[in-house]
Parts: C-alpha cells; sequence; structure tokens
C-alpha cells in the first residue's frame, strides 16, 4: 500500500565550495587589530537545497577517482555582498575550487525538491557563529541554523569576531645572495600568533582578509591577500604588500661570493627587518657580520633599521663543491 516517509540525504556535493572571508581592522596606534570573519558559501550548480542543515569542512579532502559529472556544472557565483565588493565594482566571478574545499549537505525532504530560484544573489544570514567541530584531521564547521543554499547564489554565516589582537609589522624581502638588484620596496607583514594569549586560539580556515586602518573617523582599506590554513598556536602573517619607505639594495662579488644588502629605512620610526635567503641546494652562509637565524629550515638575518638610517649586512656563502671561503674585509 502507498506509504509517506521521511528521508535523510547526506551526500558530498559537486558544484559547491565555500570560502571564509576576514576583515581585519586596525587599531589608531596600529598595535591591536580586530578580526572578524564570514564563511562564504556558494552553489554552482542548478539545484538548489532549501532549508539545509549546512556543514563545510576545512583542509585537503582525499577523494577517490571515478566520479560521475553531474549534468549542470552551472555557471560562476556573482558575489555582489560585503566583503568582496560593493555597488560602485564591477562584478566579478568567484572560480569554484572544489577539489581544495568541500561542502557537505544533510536535508530533510518530502516528496520533491523545491524549485530553483531563477536568478543569481547574495544574501547574508544573521550573526550566529558556525560551530567547529572535529573530523579526523580535518576541521569540520557546522552552520547553526538550517539555511537555505539556492541554486546559483552565495550566502554568508558569521564564523568569527576577536577584538584587540596584539600585531606587530615587520618589513623583510627575499633574496638570492648570487643576483644583484637595485633599490627595490620591502615587503610588509602584520604578524601575530594564533593562540589564547593573542585573543585568538581557534583553527583558521584559509580565505581572503582585507585589512582596514581608522583614519579621522573613517575605515580605509589598506590591502587584501591570501591567508592559508592556520593551526592553533601558528604564527598568523597576513601580507601587507610593499613599503616605499623601506628599500633593499642587493650587491654580489662573484669572485668572493660575499653579498652586500643595503636596507634604508625612510620612516620617522625604527623597523624590524627580515633577510630571507634563497640559496641553491647545497649553498650556506659561512660568514657574515650579522647573527645568521632560520626559520621554515630556511636562512635568515634579523636586525633593526633606525629611523632615518640604514643598515649595510655582507655576509658570504659557499657551495659545497667549493674551496675554503676567502676572507673579506
Amino acid at each position: 500500500m502507498p506509504v509517506t516517509r521521511t528521508v535523510t540525504l547526506s551526500y558530498l556535493a559537486r558544484g559547491f565550495d565555500w570560502a571564509a572571508d576576514y576583515v581585519a581592522t586596525l587599531s589608531g596606534d596600529g598595535k591591536t587589530m580586530d578580526l572578524g570573519a564570514w564563511v562564504t558559501l556558494a552553489n554552482g550548480n542548478g539545484v538548489g537545497f532549501p532549508d539545509a542543515h549546512t556543514q563545510v569542512v576545512a583542509g585537503r579532502v582525499n577523494r577517490e577517482s571515478g566520479e560521475v559529472e553531474p549534468l549542470d556544472l552551472g555557471g560562476p557565483i556573482l558575489a555582489q555582498c560585503w566583503p568582496r565588493g560593493s555597488t560602485s565594482d564591477h562584478p566579478s566571478p568567484i572560480h569554484l575550487f572544489a577539489a581544495t574545499r568541500g561542502m557537505v549537505t544533510d536535508r530533510m525532504f518530502k516528496m520533491a525538491l523545491a524549485a530553483p530560484a531563477p536568478s543569481a544573489e547574495s544574501t547574508a544570514t544573521a550573526m550566529r557563529r558556525v560551530e567547529q567541530e572535529e573530523l579526523g584531521d580535518l576541521k569540520l564547521y557546522r552552520v547553526p541554523d538550517r539555511t537555505t543554499v539556492a541554486s546559483r547564489q552565495s550566502k554568508q554565516v558569521r564564523l568569527m569576531d576577536r577584538l584587540g589582537v596584539p600585531v606587530s609589522f615587520v618589513y623583510g624581502a627575499d633574496i638570492v645572495p648570487t643576483e644583484s638588484t637595485g633599490p627595490v620596496p620591502a615587503t610588509l607583514l602584520l604578524r601575530t600568533k594564533n593562540d589564547a594569549a593573542n585573543h585568538l586560539g581557534l583553527p583558521l580556515p584559509s580565505g581572503r582578509v582585507a585589512v582596514f586602518a581608522n583614519s579621522r573617523g573613517a575605515q580605509l582599506l589598506q590591502h587584501e591577500s591570501d591567508v592559508p590554513d592556520l593551526a592553533v598556536d601558528e604564527e598568523v602573517e597576513i601580507n601587507m604588500g610593499e613599503s616605499s619607505d623601506v628599500q633593499v639594495a642587493v650587491r654580489t662579488e662573484t669572485v668572493n661570493k660575499v653579498t652586500r644588502v643595503d636596507v634604508s629605512n625612510a620612516r620617522p620610526a625604527a623597523v624590524l627587518f627580515e633577510l630571507r635567503l634563497r640559496l641553491a641546494e647545497g649553498g650556506r652562509v659561512v660568514r657574515a657580520d650579522h647573527t645568521l637565524g632560520r626559520k621554515n629550515g630556511r636562512p635568515i638575518f634579523r636586525f633593526d633599521v633606525p629611523a632615518n638610517g640604514s643598515v649595510t649586512l655582507r655576509f658570504q656563502t659557499q657551495h659545497t663543491k667549493d674551496r675554503t671561503p676567502m676572507a673579506y674585509n
């Protein structure tokens, strides 16, 4: 005899993706920042999921081959909501990258699916935070409320809010000791640590970050950059682009493999500078007039550059097949 049953359907959906969008606002003195984030859900296919339980997975999910391609891959998502753009911007497509992110939908339904929405749009849900859970070695974020992920739409759910995160500015450059370069701008990093002492201490999924600074009562955009997946207690570095106030010049001497680096600072205050070396396999630093350290397996020099001043650094490299290094004055 005919019966009505409620069915629960759970699966890895194709044509879906999600991203974390961060907004950092620097304090007036530049010593702290407020950090907020949204989870942006994107549905790029022709099927909508009304009133769905939604979970997003952070990390690289291992996928088996032999997947069946859906009938409708859909088109690009046009994001038209904060923080990806404004009404004055030309809309640009968000390209789905489902190979590195997965979105799991788990919905209850009877009889049939609702008809998909006819046009693309973006909406932001109420200020409910996603809930973090463990999924093996990955992180799963559960959207607390049922949400409609309609066809060819994107939607945002609040991920986190942290206030007064201590930060520091670090200037730097990556150089190849055998290559001479004229004065070029240094890179600027905004640095903190992902721990409770710095008002963080939670896994941060990869995404984009927009950094703002307060100026005369208004918030001005400073820079936008990518953010990788960051674990608890890991160092957080936000790329702030180039700084024309701090210049770096490199000059090498091919005879004795001595490299001279001149760093000038036009700012009214001293800055911390990090010089990161890219050495060929088998290369090493054998002499230097500054203390040499290591970070992420690479040699690095750290020193302060005085206000309106400069610092000259000299070091000598050697390859395993080279002879004993020559001295330099």
